[in-house]
């Protein structure tokens, strides 16, 4: 008894039940569908390996088996639709699932309510639309967002027909050209400049001052011969060095340094923006009114006051800086449970000079020289490594002033302040002044303190402190 040939035999007789493999055998209790188990919704019921689940009544109710149909809605033995009107929980569906979408009473449903917000172009008031979106584009009232030909604006659509910029649909403070400063970035006609958060420097040839030409130049220093800033031949007004400026750079000016300067200017000057390229030294004395950026394997010799400096990797500092640089590097940053999640680099960029402010060092870049001000250490290789053995803080290091180390950033050098220490990082130089160690920090078995020091949470003392220890839990 039971299946055989696409019919249900019990004792031997046909029972009727089944005809071509389809239907219940009464045999074994199980429905079939063309001779298999069936899985799915089958004359008013739901069945999973040919067992009732006992899920839907009356042809009403979801079917939900292991295989066959997944969490579809019957209604009356059919799979739901919009026609059938608010049924289960006053929801609409469509094709058995809760309708969202434009149905066919054009309103805009989601989840099988009517719903308000963005759909396919059109903005949707508890979903009819509201009319506030034109092909696609303009403000839709009910999220507050502004739409472009149908997707959220962005800075790079370009100016709306409100004259406003949007990113990500939200409103920006750019004018109506584009210009100004959105996020810490100075735009120009909508595009991304380089320029300081005032709007001043170069872009695309043209120097600013405040966002507005000021009608300066840009000017290429490259010379074969003397290197001397003060002679008018090394002076280019294009990057390939093919028409002379026949000048020297003036304080309305950027300049790009492309080969080595040996002899500065015959006084301090003022310019408006410097760029000094990979493998170029500069020994001048400049005051930069807008960005200063050092590229990889550059040295600054001279003497500089500065505005926005900074040293990309490999680059540095063996001259005297006035102002607050920032050292760059690019690192491997890991995460706790293993694997780089960042990007490589061996080099860090490095001061070996005198620096007065408060210059901040990421990565594996690091201080050798004299710091008079509050410098910021961040090596920022994540948890669970290893600090920089060597110090981020080493050598001839001497700052004074109050650094703050975090991040796996560590002192091997000399303090003459009160610094701090947080995440990971440790001493193990010489300070004088009061010191404060938390997050898993440390002053390390080397570490010595002439002054007081606070131990916070899981920090530790393994070193030397004169003064008095305090723990905080």
């Amino acid at each position: 008894q039971g299946m055989v040939n696409g019919r249900c035999y019990l004792n031997g007789a046909d029972t009727g039940g089944v005809v071509d493999g389809t239907g219940f055998c009464t045999a074994d209790s199980k429905y079939y569908y063309y001779s298999y188990l069936a899985n799915g919704f089958y004359e008013n019921h739901c069945y999973q390996d040919g067992v009732d689940t006992g899920e839907v009544s009356n042809g009403t109710g979801f079917c939900s088996p292991d295989y066959g149909d997944s969490y579809y809605y019957y209604y009356r033995g059919h799979l739901a639709t919009f026609s059938d009107g608010p049924i289960l929980n006053g929801n609409y569906y469509q094709n058995g699932m809760l309708a969202s979408g434009v149905m066919a009473d054009s309103k805009y449903y989601s989840n099988g309510k009517l719903s308000s917000g963005f759909f396919a172009g059109v903005c949707y008031s508890v979903g009819v639309d509201n009319g506030n979106l034109v092909n696609g584009t303009g403000l839709c009232t009910v999220n507050s967002k502004y739409y472009y030909q149908g997707h959220l604006a962005q800075i790079a659509d370009g100016r709306m027909p409100n004259d406003k910029y949007y990113d990500r649909g939200n409103e920006t403070p750019l004018d109506s050209n584009g210009s100004g400063l959105y996020n810490n970035i100075f735009y120009l006609n909508g595009e991304v400049t380089q320029l300081t958060t005032s709007g001043t420097g170069s872009h695309k040839g043209v120097v600013y001052v405040n966002g507005v030409p000021n009608g300066g130049r840009l000017l290429y220093f490259f010379s074969q011969e003397d290197g001397d800033w003060n002679n008018p031949n090394n002076w280019w007004i294009n990057a390939d060095f093919s028409t002379l400026a026949n000048t020297t750079p003036t304080r309305i000016d950027a300049v790009v340094v492309a080969s080595n300067i040996t002899h500065g200017p015959n006084s301090a000057t003022s310019i408006i923006e410097l760029t000094v390229n990979e493998d170029v030294q500069l020994n001048a004395g400049l005051s930069i009114v807008g960005k200063t950026t050092f590229k990889p394997r550059s040295e600054n010799k001279g003497t500089l006051t500065l505005n926005e400096g900074s040293f990309e990797n490999n680059s540095q500092n063996s001259g005297y800086i006035t102002g607050n640089p920032v050292f760059k590097s690019t690192y491997e940053l890991y995460n706790p449970w293993g694997g780089v999640i960042g990007t490589t680099s061996d080099y860090g960029s490095f001061n070996t000079g005198t620096i007065h402010g408060n210059p901040e060092f990421y990565g594996a870049s690091f201080n050798s020289g004299t710091i008079v001000g509050n410098p910021t250490f961040k090596n920022f290789m994540g948890y669970g490594i290893q600090p920089d053995w060597l110090g981020s803080n080493r050598g001839a290091g001497l700052i004074q002033g109050n650094p703050s180390f975090q991040y796996a950033s560590t002192n091997t050098a000399t303090i003459i302040g009160n610094p701090s220490f947080t995440h990971l990082t440790f001493n193990a130089g010489i300070i004088t002044g009061n010191a404060f160690f938390d997050w898993n920090s440390s002053n390390a078995s080397q570490g010595v303190i002439h002054g007081d020091a606070t131990f916070e949470g899981n920090a530790t003392n393994q070193g030397t402190v004169t003064g008095h220890i305090y723990h905080l839990r």
